[in-house]
């Protein structure tokens, strides 16, 4: 179980880290792909989430599927280990 200030520290990096077009939606993120971009054909489709409860990302459109600690690694090239 992560503890809440664990949570509040990922979910305010993370917030850092996405791009300034997100989208808040109770209690999770909705912007662009920062891995594939979303649809070539659509400047509207955004189809990755950040969930703030569970500290994670998910992409709809690629499959991308990370904890709180490999995402923040993957946007900011830092390890956080």
């Amino acid at each position: 179980m992560i503890s809440y200030e664990f949570k509040q520290y990922i979910n305010e990096k993370a917030l850092e880290y996405l791009p300034m077009q997100k989208l808040k939606v109770g209690n999770k993120y909705n912007f662009r792909c920062p891995f594939c971009g979303d649809s070539k054909k659509s400047a509207t489709k955004k189809r990755g989430w950040w969930y703030t409860d569970t500290c994670s990302y998910h992409c709809f459109n690629c499959g991308t599927n990370l904890s709180g600690i490999k995402f923040l690694e993957a946007v900011s090239g830092s390890k956080y280990a």
